[in-house]
């Protein structure tokens, strides 16, 4: 998986992404690494098995933690 994403407050740092199903078990770990400050702007899962269907994604960082509703098209 892979992700293009930022940090809220603008600085470059860790950040991980966790996607969830809609009861809350934990599904997969979308990015876990270093990334530079930016806007978010997609979120690409590569190869997949998920259905489609409504999942949960959270943004994690050192200060900031973030979750939002997205919808998977396959």
């Amino acid at each position: 998986a892979a992700a293009v994403g930022s940090l809220p407050d603008g600085k470059a740092g860790r950040q991980i992404i966790k996607l969830y199903v809609v009861l809350g078990r934990e599904t997969d770990t979308i990015a876990d690494g270093h990334y530079e400050a930016g806007k978010i702007s997609r979120i690409y899962i590569l190869h997949s098995n998920l259905p489609s269907g409504v999942y949960f994604y959270q943004l994690k960082t050192e200060n900031y933690v973030d979750t939002k509703k997205m919808i998977l098209h396959r």
